[in-house]
């Protein structure tokens, strides 16, 4: 350890060192040296005398040591100044970077042009790391005569003997490990892909379904962007048999032969090594390159790199061919061919039974396929006797059910089995089992700590060749996310999102049910629809959260109001439904109208603010006002926009008025829509008379309509559904229009001025640009402005 005259601590030189090479390395000097306080800086100053073209730096002999230590160790060390400057770099760092001391030496900005533009962030934020928090680490590229380095660099404080704080710290390229690791991920997925294709093999029925599952999971589990499986069962015909990703010409193309003799003139190398040549090795055809296909390719697949071709053989020959569009720029390793081979192997084998066993030999067969996965199967398995005791387990069965082997050995399945199951339940699966020798579906067994679980179940009997069964095999997976998915998916589907209680989809079903128990017992319900009023103040002011908070309260006071019997469901928004059975009469509904009324009207604090509310209600009742859900639920809607034309906070019975005028207002509603363009709208002017002299001083503009369909529509029916459906914007627009042209043709008549007063709807004014309107309306027919 070296020590500054007045340091409280040593100074870590060496330590740094040690850092540099991996190792702890203790330099101790004796007392007599010719300078017994070294600081820091006498070894990494940059004014120490730099030699032999800048790439030996020599002091001390305290720094020859130094540098003689770190030159045989082959670590990459450097060293910065409070400024951030390197001041020193070994040999071996010069050599790796390829530059020349003096180019590094004394420089803010080292080695950084070096560094990869996508990692340079990086490295600027490494070096203020290490200046504020005095330590950094960090792992980047450097590209060096156009070839790729992983660095990874590693720095710390060293406190000088003034009390200077530097830096130093160690480079050590780690090319190598990233490409291994590269080279383990590509490794990783094809074990993942033969890991999940013997699990497809175990459970495939033939040879067309596995080919399909095969095809799946390599394009979801790895680096191909396309795969398919052609399959030839003559030498002469090829059929495609399964795919994934493939384009539909390609697929169209691939098709084709399965109808075609193969002229081999004509189809590409590729084609030709897969088809009519009676073996061939698994190959991997690049996009470019002697034998590649490349025409093949790009026209096909312009986004492959690699095309692999793996022959399945049957009985030792090749039937099909599986091949692999790698789209990726990785190249594949001996190693991944390996796997690959091994994949085309085992689904080789699997076409051999396919071929060869029946359906007994099938089942024992597929025993014997699964002992390759059986102990890294996700889902658990158990082999049994003919007379239903466990003979092996694999280790999933042991995470699923707790039980370890040694405690299920001997005994029977039933061991798990909770008491959810019906009594006739497993002597149902037995003569399932006994009839067709597979059984599948749900049941519920129980944890050896006790917990019920919902599980999916595959049985299947063994039979030997007499017809005997000799053994079980049970397949399970623990199925309690899947079946809490769906109960919540079946909630959605039936209940609001926001108050959990039935939607439209449930009301309807509940009305149902209503409908026929009142035409059972003979009593009538009614559907009550409730329109929370102005709610849209409070959503606009306090905001939507708020608005939610007053819904759920008013959902609790509404339900406090109804039997358990009754149903209350919502609608959307602030409209909700209550369907009340068993009623005595009218009046009954009317009385829970009323209770909801006062319940709903002591104010809610939201955000310190005290609200009160109010609905308006319509009520329909079985069967006077509807014998179906949607007649009572439109009788009821109108009733409660009755219920707000008279004021709101009140209810209303369906009266069939209600229904005729419901009519009236969509009939009206539709023939407006474009009445001004089909001319049915004009404008008559009242004169305004000056009662002294008699003259005309001004006039006001009515509007009329004239309908062909309705004939003359009264203003005062058809004026409240234009402002009602917001058709008033347009026509108003079209009213002014119509008065300053006219206005325009009274002047250019040689008549004198009058003021042509225009009534404006609310709605006019709160659209905001009626000034704006009508100053372009004033530019377009030039007449003064005092005379509108």
């Amino acid at each position: 350890m070296l020590r500054g005259p007045s340091a409280k601590a040593p100074i870590p030189l060496a330590y740094a060192c040690a850092l540099g090479i991996g190792a702890f390395l203790f330099l101790e000097l004796p007392l007599a040296l010719s300078k017994p306080h070294l600081s820091l800086s006498h070894v990494l100053h940059p004014a120490a005398v730099r030699q032999s073209g800048g790439n030996r730096i020599a002091a001390a002999p305290e720094m020859r040591l130094l540098n003689m230590v770190l030159r045989e160790t082959g670590t990459l060390v450097w060293a910065r100044n409070s400024a951030m400057q390197v001041v020193y770099l070994n040999g071996d760092c010069l050599g790796l970077l390829g530059h020349e001391a003096e180019t590094i030496l004394g420089q803010e900005g080292d080695w950084g042009a070096l560094i990869h533009p996508d990692d340079r962030a990086d490295c600027l934020a490494a070096r203020n790391a290490l200046a504020q928090h005095g330590e950094s680490c960090l792992t980047y590229r450097v590209v060096l005569d156009n070839h790729l380095l992983w660095l990874e660099e590693r720095g710390f404080p060293l406190l000088d003997a003034d009390g200077t704080v530097r830096y130093a710290g160690y480079l050590r390229d780690v090319t190598a490990d990233k490409d291994k690791e590269k080279e383990n991920q590509a490794l990783s997925e094809q074990l993942n892909i033969l890991g999940q294709t013997n699990q497809s093999i175990m459970r495939s029925q033939n040879a067309k379904e596995l080919f399909q599952q095969v095809c799946r999971i390599a394009t979801q589990n790895g680096r191909y962007s396309s795969a398919w499986v052609y399959y030839r069962p003559s030498p002469q015909v090829a059929a495609l048999s399964a795919h994934e990703g493939i384009s539909p010409a390609l697929r169209e193309h691939l098709s084709r032969l399965a109808y075609e003799p193969l002229d081999i003139t004509r189809e590409p190398l590729l084609m030709q090594q897969m088809l009519h040549l009676p073996e061939f090795s698994p190959g991997v055809f690049p996009r470019q390159g002697e034998g590649s296909s490349s025409a093949w390719l790009a026209e096909h697949l312009p986004e492959a790199q690699e095309l692999i071709v793996l022959p399945l053989r049957r009985g030792g020959t090749v039937v099909a061919a599986l091949s692999l569009v790698n789209s990726s720029d990785q190249p594949f390793s001996y190693a991944e061919l390996a796997l690959l081979y091994g994949l085309a192997v085992d689904i080789s084998h699997a076409l051999d039974i396919y071929a060869r066993e029946d359906r007994r030999k099938r089942a024992e067969e597929r025993l014997r396929l699964s002992a390759k996965v059986f102990e890294s199967s996700g889902e658990g398995i158990f082999i049994t006797d003919a007379k239903h005791r466990i003979v092996s387990v694999n280790r999933a069965f042991s995470t699923i059910t707790g039980y370890g082997i040694g405690e299920v050995l001997g005994k029977p399945p039933r061991m798990l089995a909770s008491d959810a199951q019906e009594k006739d339940f497993f002597a149902a699966v037995g003569r399932t089992l006994g009839q067709g020798d597979t059984w599948q579906g749900e049941l519920w067994n129980r944890r050896k700590s006790g917990q019920v679980y919902p599980e999916q179940l595959n049985l299947t009997a063994v039979r030997n060749g007499n017809g005997q069964v000799t053994n079980y095999i049970g397949i399970f997976s623990d199925i309690t996310e899947q079946h809490a998915s769906r109960k919540r998916l079946e909630f959605m589907a039936h209940h609001d999102a926001l108050t959990g209680l039935p939607n439209r989809t449930m009301l309807e079903e509940r009305v149902e049910w209503a409908i026929a128990a009142s035409r059972r017992n003979g009593k009538s319900f009614a559907l009550i629809f409730l329109d929370l009023d102005n709610f849209k103040a409070v959503n606009d002011s306090l905001g939507h959260h708020a608005g939610d908070q007053m819904l759920l309260a008013l959902v609790d006071r509404i339900k406090a109001c109804l039997r358990e019997t009754d149903t209350l469901s919502r609608l959307g928004g602030d409209e909700f439904v209550a369907v009340v059975s068993d009623l005595g009469g009218a009046h009954d509904a009317a009385q829970v109208a009323e209770k909801i009324l006062c319940a709903v009207e002591a104010p809610i604090t939201l955000e310190d603010v005290g609200l009160s509310a109010s609905f308006s209600m319509g009520i329909g009742v079985f069967p006077d006002h509807g014998d179906s859900f949607h007649s009572l639920l439109k009788h009821a809607d109108l009733a409660m926009y009755q219920a707000k034309d008279r004021g709101r906070n009140t209810y209303c019975f369906f009266e069939e008025a209600m229904s005729r005028g419901s009519i009236k207002r969509l009939t009206l509603q539709s023939r407006l829509h474009g009445a001004a363009e089909r001319g049915e709208l004009h404008l008559e002017y009242q004169p305004q008379l000056d009662l002294m002299s008699g003259r005309i001083v001004g006039a006001e503009a009515l509007l009329r309509w004239s309908s062909p369909e309705l004939g003359v529509v009264s203003p005062a029916d058809f004026i409240p559904v234009a402002e009602a459906s917001g058709l008033i914007l347009e026509i108003g627009d079209w009213v002014l229009e119509q008065a300053c042209r006219q206005c325009l043709a009274w002047i250019e008549a040689g008549l004198p001025e009058i003021t042509v007063a225009v009534n404006i709807s609310g709605l006019q004014f709160r659209r905001g640009n009626l000034v704006a309107t009508i100053a372009t309306l004033l530019e377009r027919y030039p007449i003064p402005a005092r005379c509108l």
